[in-house]
């Protein structure tokens, strides 16, 4: 030993009881077996007469044997298209022959008729209220256009205001105070004359002093209507003037924010009524759709065959196998009753997952009908589900593909198959023409290892062999034996204490991992050498 692991007695002691009482329960069980002597050592039991089988070659078939239910390849379904809970008020007798057109089942429509009559009354209502609110948008369409109208006409008139003002009407004012100026200086000028000149007649006597004096006061009236004319064109030019400016300015800028505030004003208007329109549309809608729905499922509710065919009725729910019948419950899309085509045919299979990985779609199947034993069909692999499917119950827990297998047309023209029948099918997932063959029960792993007990002389030999395909009765074998070759058929109930002797051996091995401290007296007394059992 390279290195031993100190234990407590107790626990060595304990383990080493264990390990002897499994080895007095092998030699009790075959106490009573009548047993042939081979020169084998004391220390293992003999193996009965009949205990013995031929390594054999010839071929062999892995098969898959499942039983599934036929079903109708091309079904013409029947669907609950009514959106709303409903029973069924009336059902075809399944098997009944049906041609197109012809009622295969009608639903209660007693609590969605008077619902249908309720909600055409909100239908008409939401449509006035609706059409009101278009033409409530076409009016705000055309106050607008009238409001923006008049408010850039008011734009264009200030415009055109401030532009006369000061293009023609200030020059012309101011021409004519100026020229109004003018004349009142020309006529003081005057009036200065005639005053000097009457003034000095009258120092010569030619004229009187009355004439003087009226002289003079024509003078000083014209001197006052000049300056009158003076303080007009002052007063124009410092007040007058720049007021008008920037009156007319004023206005101008006035008349474009009145625009401004006109056209969002409007946006603003038409905006409002928009949303009213689009508000009512949608209640209409809501409603129209709702009634809609109400009438195409009214009119649902009534359910014809579109083909010929037989009545198949369909089940309670996808987990059940119970009919529908007359006042069942039924759900949206839940389908009520298919006519299947009958000359195309499936067999629809759940295979577990620890046998469908060597399923493929395209292999070879035989079938056998329950309705029908003395036949047997053919058929192929049609196809198989990309994930599990959860077990049926009550086995949840259990995962199983769907696998579908088509029935040949050939082989179906001797004998009528109907949807429900029950079938077994045979797949062939893999054949041999010409291999080495033992029992399943001959071959056993032990230690890591698979062996074959092989017949020696009068010595029973534990063989290394490399297997291959299997199924439920047959393993083949690769490397290990020939053909030939006599090999113990139940080597799990004859050979028994040979294999605890090998794992017992095996452990002893493994001195690394501990397990000689432990195994104690029990593995060295075994004196037989292990190349007598290997």
């Amino acid at each position: 030993m390279a290195r031993s692991l100190r234990r407590s007695p107790s626990v060595s002691l304990r383990r080493l009881f264990v390990w002897r009482l499994i080895l007095c329960a092998g030699f009790l069980s075959l106490a009573a077996v009548p047993m042939v002597g081979y020169g084998l050592p004391d220390s293992f039991p003999e193996i009965p007469v009949d205990g013995f089988t031929f390594v054999e070659r010839g071929p062999m078939e892995v098969v898959i044997s499942q039983v599934g239910e036929i079903q109708s390849a091309d079904n013409e379904l029947l669907v609950n298209d009514c959106e709303f809970s409903t029973r069924l008020v009336s059902l075809l007798p399944e098997g009944t022959w049906v041609e197109p057109g012809d009622i295969v089942a009608e639903l209660d429509t007693s609590d969605l008729e008077p619902l249908a009559r309720k909600r055409e009354i909100l239908v008409i209502q939401a449509e006035a209220r609706f059409r009101q609110a278009k033409e409530d948008l076409e009016i705000q369409k055309l106050t607008n256009q009238s409001r923006l109208a008049e408010a850039q006409i008011a734009v264009r008139l200030a415009k055109l205001e401030l532009e006369g003002y000061t293009s023609a009407s200030h020059p012309q004012q101011l021409h004519k105070l100026q020229a109004a100026v003018a004349l009142a200086e020309e006529a003081v000028a005057r009036a200065d004359d005639n005053h000097q000149f009457i003034k000095r007649m009258v120092t010569r006597g030619y004229r009187q002093r009355d004439d003087e004096e009226n002289a003079r006061l024509t003078l000083l009236k014209s001197q006052q209507s000049l300056q009158t004319a003076k303080d007009k064109l002052t007063l124009f030019e410092d007040f007058a003037h720049p007021r008008s400016i920037e009156k007319l300015t004023a206005d101008y800028e006035e008349s474009i924010r009145d625009l401004e505030r006109v056209k969002n004003t409007n946006q603003s208007a038409l905006l409002s009524r928009e949303v009213s329109l689009r508000s009512r549309e949608r209640s209409y809608r809501i409603y129209k759709d709702y009634l809609d729905r109400l009438n195409t499922s009214i009119a649902a509710c009534t359910l014809r065959a579109t083909r010929p065919g037989e009545v198949i009725h369909g089940t309670v729910s996808p987990y059940s196998s119970r009919k529908l019948e007359e006042g069942s419950s039924v759900r949206h899309l839940q389908t009520i009753a298919k006519l299947p085509n009958r000359e195309l045919m499936d067999v629809h299979l759940r295979i577990h997952e620890s046998k469908a990985q060597t399923l493929a779609v395209g292999q070879t199947t035989l079938l056998e009908v329950d309705a029908a034993r003395d036949t047997t069909l053919r058929g192929r692999v049609k196809s198989i589900t990309k994930v599990p499917l959860s077990g049926r119950y009550p086995n949840y827990e259990l995962r199983e593909y769907g696998v579908v297998v088509s029935v040949d047309l050939e082989s179906v023209r001797s004998m009528t198959l109907a949807p429900g029948m029950t079938a077994t099918a045979h797949i062939l997932t893999n054949q041999r023409q010409s291999t080495l063959l033992a029992p399943m029960r001959s071959i056993v792993e032990v230690a890591g290892r698979t062996v074959a007990f092989v017949r020696s002389g009068d010595e029973i030999l534990a063989r290394d062999v490399e297997i291959g395909l299997t199924n439920e009765n047959t393993i083949e074998i690769l490397e290990g034996l020939e053909e030939g070759d006599e090999i113990v058929l139940k080597p799990r109930v004859t050979c028994a204490q040979r294999l605890l002797d090998i794992e017992a051996r095996s452990l002893v091995k493994v001195d690394d991992w501990g397990w000689a401290d432990w195994l104690g007296n029990s593995a060295s007394e075994t004196t037989t050498d292990l190349t007598a059992v290997n």
